[in-house]
């Protein structure tokens, strides 16, 4: 399996960037992680880079599950932050979103509200719930999907640097030659609508054009207080 990615990240409208985007080779794969950090001071990008970092230097087995592995990363993550936390007397959160390609099967973790999605065909779908409070009124059938960036996104229900820490995990089946994957920040998907990620999509031959075309999109409808801006993208070719 031939594998294609491109990363971005900028600090958007704001001062300093928070987010953390992060890329691994593996044996036969490619493991992407994208952490949006939060938090008192500036000590969210701390808490995003401890993400980054421990899917970076953790050691990974050929064959093992990989997708209790990425959890088990994202608690490992989870209780540096907490560490952290005490160590310098503040608040710091981060959400997290990974995913590991490895032989013809996809494997992800998640918490908070970065999100990823499946491209596959002319299909798009959002394979991971936002853990936020808007997103529980989507459910409940109170508000449309297209409605929760209406809402007050940032009142996340689950995220890492708390004592209770309860990632989502899951595993697509055969991937196949076209398939494609976009991790991404709210700062990203919140000027995006799922149609206009896979036209995008359908328009690009490699990951980097990918990634610049939705770049582009979001670019025309920010607004000087914007939030930071990151994505990874990965084609299956």
């Amino acid at each position: 399996m031939q594998l294609d990615s491109y990363t971005f990240s900028c600090s958007g409208g704001m001062v300093s960037n928070e987010d953390a985007v992060e890329k691994r080779n593996l044996p036969d794969g490619l493991l992407c992680v994208l952490a949006d950090g939060g938090g008192e001071q500036t000590h969210g990008g701390t808490a995003s880079r401890l993400v980054a970092e421990t899917m970076r230097r953790s050691p990974y087995e050929t064959g093992c599950d990989a997708a209790r592995w990425l959890e088990e990363r994202l608690l490992e993550a989870n209780a540096l932050i907490c560490s952290g936390q005490k160590n310098f007397q503040c608040t710091m959160t981060s959400t997290a979103v990974a995913l590991l390609l490895q032989g013809e099967q996809a494997y992800w973790s998640n918490i908070g509200d970065s999100r990823l999605y499946f491209l596959h065909g002319s299909s798009i779908c959002a394979v991971t719930e936002d853990h936020t409070e808007a997103y529980e009124k989507y459910k409940a059938g109170q508000i449309s999907r297209s409605q929760i960036v209406q809402e007050e996104r940032s009142v996340l229900l689950r995220s890492l640097g708390r004592t209770e820490c309860r990632p989502d995990s899951a595993a697509s089946g055969r991937l196949e030659t076209g398939d494609a994957f976009l991790l991404c920040s709210d700062g990203l998907w919140s000027y995006l609508r799922d149609e206009e990620i896979l036209i995008d999509r359908l328009k690009s031959r490699t990951a980097g054009q990918w990634g610049e075309l939705l770049l582009l999109r979001a670019a025309e409808r920010l607004h000087s207080d914007s939030g930071n801006l990151s994505l990874i993208t990965v084609m299956v070719q």
